[in-house]
């Protein structure tokens, strides 16, 4: 068996990246040179051979020391690389941003309490928290991170006028029917020329979007899905977590016709929140159970 054959075999388990290539050719190059070495001080062949060999260190540690200093730099490029995407310049703006909208709640909560007026605080919230929303928006989606490539700015603006049509419609439509106690009826009227057109906006960016995740997120992913379809393979478990959900989603329906009837739905339709919790929670338990 010739050096190279021999180093190979060592490393037969071992994934045969390209550190680990370097690492064998390095290894087969001083391996060799020790056997001439031994043989040129008057030691056979075979004799050398068996020296040098025996002379390596645990080549098991030296792999598995290998593999930790492999997987020490993949973890910093993804994780604590992260640091380096946001500059000085960013930081502000994020800073300033997250205190304006800090600002906002503020002088709301403020305005409501001297006023006693919940229109005060709403109208507030309009000027203070829908433009750091907004900016804050621009910012997170043109911002490259360990995970994901920016966005162009020209499409994130088009995300920010839809979330800013949206956000703008809701606190319209919470003031017109929450506070002013309009019907439901009229206080939807006031969805349809801001949160409706910002919806379908966002709905089609969102269709029309690209991938932008980086190659290793796209594996983790693949690697998920895998094992996703793996756990729903079986027919039977199919089933069972559809009639789970079903059952789920039908009982909530009724709950809150039930109670929208009786009480009123300004406090029924919570309880869908209620009923994607529990779609979180039977995902959970399937998967645990699997």
């Amino acid at each position: 068996m010739n050096t190279q054959e021999y180093i190979d075999k060592l490393f037969l388990d071992y994934e045969n990246d390209k550190t680990l290539s370097d690492f064998k050719e390095e290894l087969e190059s001083n391996l060799k040179d020790r056997i001439s070495y031994l043989q040129s001080k008057g030691a056979s062949e075979q004799d050398a051979r068996e020296k040098a060999t025996a002379e390596l260190t645990d080549i098991s540690e030296i792999a598995q020391q290998l593999s930790l200093k492999k997987r020490k730099e993949v973890f910093e490029d993804m994780y604590l690389g992260t640091r380096n995407y946001i500059s000085t310049k960013r930081a502000i703006l994020y800073v300033l941003f997250g205190g304006l909208l800090v600002l906002g709640i503020v002088l709301s909560v403020y305005s409501y309490l001297q006023s006693n007026d919940p229109l005060a605080g709403l109208g507030t919230l309009i000027l203070f928290v829908i433009i750091p929303v907004c900016g804050l928006s621009f910012m997170g989606l043109t911002q490259e991170t360990a995970r994901r490539y920016p966005l162009s700015w020209k499409r994130t603006l088009f995300y920010v006028v839809s979330i800013g049509a949206i956000l703008f419609g809701l606190i319209i439509f919470s003031m017109m029917f929450f506070i002013s106690e309009t019907a439901l009826s009229e206080a939807i009227v006031t969805l349809l020329p801001f949160a409706l057109p910002g919806s379908l906006l966002l709905a089609f960016l969102v269709l029309t979007e690209k991938d932008h995740n980086k190659l290793w997120v796209i594996k983790q992913q693949n690697e998920w899905m895998k094992k996703h379809g793996e756990l729903y393979n079986n027919s039977k478990v199919a089933m069972k977590r559809g009639l789970l959900s079903g059952a789920l989603w039908l009982f909530t329906i009724a709950l809150v016709v039930t109670l929208g009837i009786i009480f009123g739905f300004k406090y029924s339709l919570s309880l869908f929140l209620f009923a994607i919790g529990g779609e979180v929670l039977i995902e959970f338990f399937m998967i645990s159970k699997k």
